[in-house]
């Protein structure tokens, strides 16, 4: 008997309403997943740049930190007192070492350095800057900080330094072309540098004239050219034995503003000597400094305060530094304004924008304060 096949059930296809009901959900599936990856996004670059303003400010402080600490450094591995007899510093910028550190108050866009700072602060010498100091623009309200010391592990002394010698070094380094005008730099040294011989008990500051060597020893003269006398016309000597060069070095920290690309990037720059300006840690919007002086001798800070409210530099034993950091591109999702953020005893407003801001501090001890 022969059964009938049934015929295949109809097909059936998706209706208008079924398909505007499947694009409407992948819409908002797709919407939503776009909003999760720009969301996603927008909070991955704001950690990113977060994280780096972190990293900047953790540098900054660094190198904030090593230099301050080695403020007043004269050829010793402790503070120890230098008679002032031999110190024979200068009073100028690149020479006053009697002072291991100075602070400054930055006002507005002071197109001569360091000789247009707030008259309250520590005056300068007042001889007119040579290029390329005439071009710094700094940022405004922020402060700027000095610190002297001898830099480096020396030179050691081939010979003793007698009334009329020069001083003998041996040499350990070769540099052709190395300093400006071409000539060679020896042991990192080229003329007109300043320098400094320590036997720990004594030092003396003196600019050199051109190095010259032979058979691997360098002779350093005093380009004065004048006899090494103390106050009461006693011979000054220096023993091989004891005795120590080092570069004399006088280093500036302030804060310049640079644009890029059509955006202003504010950055922490360092001045070694009369050379240019190096950038060091962009993002560094504001430096406020605070000194600590000691009144009664005990090496201890007896009260913190601004650079023009300093007593005296040389009794100054710690520094409290608050820095103000950037970010470096506007998050367009944040609320522009303008904010006002506290730093040690005084307030920077903010420019209104969108930027990220935090404060970030230290207080530094100096190792080799002025006795």
């Amino acid at each position: 008997m022969r059964t009938r096949r049934r015929p295949p059930a109809a097909l059936h296809g998706f209706t208008l309403v079924e398909m505007m009901v499947a694009i409407a959900v992948g819409m908002i599936v797709i919407t939503g997943i776009g909003n999760v990856f720009i969301k996603t996004k927008r909070a991955s670059a704001l950690q990113e740049e977060l994280a780096r303003m972190q990293e900047n400010s953790r540098y900054a402080l660094h190198i904030l930190d090593e230099e301050i600490r080695n403020a007043g450094y004269l050829g010793c591995r402790h503070a120890s007192s230098i008679d002032a007899e031999y110190l024979d510093a200068g009073t100028g910028y690149l020479e006053n070492f009697a002072l291991a550190i100075e602070g400054y108050e930055a006002q507005g866009t002071a197109p001569d350095f360091p000789f247009t700072m707030d008259s309250a602060a520590a005056s300068w010498d007042g001889t007119p800057p040579p290029p390329p100091l005439d071009s710094i623009r700094f940022a405004p309200d922020s402060d700027v900080i000095v610190v002297r010391y001898a830099y480096g592990a020396g030179l050691t002394l081939a010979d003793d330094k007698q009334l009329d010698s020069n001083v003998l070094v041996n040499n350990i380094s070769q540099q052709t072309s190395g300093c400006s005008g071409g000539g060679t730099r020896y042991s990192g040294l080229c003329p007109n540098d300043r320098v400094i011989i320590s036997d720990c008990e004594r030092a003396r500051i003196f600019t050199i004239g051109t190095p010259v060597l032979n058979s691997g020893i360098l002779t350093v003269p005093d380009a004065s050219g004048t006899a090494w006398v103390g106050e009461n016309n006693s011979t000054v000597s220096f023993t091989a034995a004891d005795s120590t060069l080092f570069e004399a070095r006088t280093v500036a920290f302030f804060v310049k503003r640079n644009t890029r690309d059509g955006v202003v990037v504010p950055s922490l720059y360092r001045k070694v000597g009369s050379g240019n300006a190096q950038e060091l840690v962009e993002g560094v919007e504001n430096i406020q400094i605070a000194y600590g002086e000691d009144g009664n001798g005990d090496g201890v800070a007896d009260r913190y305060v601004a650079a023009h409210q300093v007593t005296d530099f040389s009794s100054v034993v710690s520094v409290r530094l608050a820095l103000v950091m950037r970010t470096i591109r506007e998050p367009a999702s944040r609320r522009a304004a303008a904010r006002t953020l506290p730093l040690l005893a005084t307030s920077v407003t903010t420019p209104s924008d969108r930027h990220h801001r935090r404060i970030f501090s230290a207080t530094i001890q100096l190792r080799n304060p002025n006795e």
